[in-house]
């Protein structure tokens, strides 16, 4: 717990003074979001994400490089500084969102934030200035948490990400998952495992959420 709080404090004086909050609510609040992990799923979702590519894309540190590699833009990536470094510092340099997590296991990386174009704090211990705790425990559970605290309108879990539901008991948003084939319903089995923390909303198809929005140009 030491450890966290003097990373969580290092992380704070290294942040402008200005952090981009508001645009992470832009990106999120009343809009539907995928959370992207990585996975060996990964590669045969990229065709759907290219289709999409106007829909908020949240990605854990893991997926990024292979996101940026198919020649997509994460909107937000969520990291603790354990991933390919290249890959975030390259990202980093663009309009991306970066959501840095400070721990007491990765003070000797934070320093990287300075190759961050625009970027925000989070801690797992007591917030302090503009450092933040929006919930989780991996980079994928803080993607998740990140959409649940800005008020997505739905979360769309990659596969590998699907139980990370469980610990989204008090949200209010849906959930749902992206799956290989948009007209398919949802697997049973998968409905199963998000039902606990649904509170009483619908799960629905994929093809359902991603219809009413539109398609990137492809």
């Amino acid at each position: 717990r030491k450890k966290d709080t003097q990373s969580c404090k290092l992380l704070d004086s290294l942040l402008p003074k200005k952090t981009p909050i508001v645009k992470i609510r832009d990106l999120i609040e009343n809009k539907p979001v995928f959370v992207v992990g990585a996975g060996p799923s990964l590669p045969s979702c990229i065709s759907i994400l290219k289709k999409y590519k106007k829909i908020t894309k949240i990605v854990a540190d893991g997926a990024t490089r292979a996101i940026i590699e198919n020649g997509l833009k994460p909107d937000i990536v969520v990291t603790d500084l354990d991933g390919d470094i290249k890959s975030l510092k390259k990202v980093g340099r663009t309009n991306t969102l970066m959501v840095v997590h400070a721990h007491g296991d990765n003070t000797d990386k934070i320093h990287l934030v300075k190759n961050f174009k625009n970027c925000v704090g989070t801690t797992q211990t007591k917030p302090a200035g503009r450092v933040h705790n929006f919930g989780g425990f991996t980079d994928g559970d803080r993607c998740v948490f990140l959409a649940s605290h800005f008020n997505a309108k739905k979360i769309i879990l990659g596969p590998e990400l699907r139980a990370l539901g469980f610990h989204l008991r008090q949200a209010t948003v849906q959930v749902t998952l992206l799956h290989l084939e948009l007209r398919d319903p949802v697997p049973q089995q998968a409905s199963d495992a998000i039902r606990p923390f649904e509170h009483h909303h619908a799960v629905s198809r994929p093809g359902e959420l991603l219809g009413r929005c539109e398609a990137g140009r492809p």
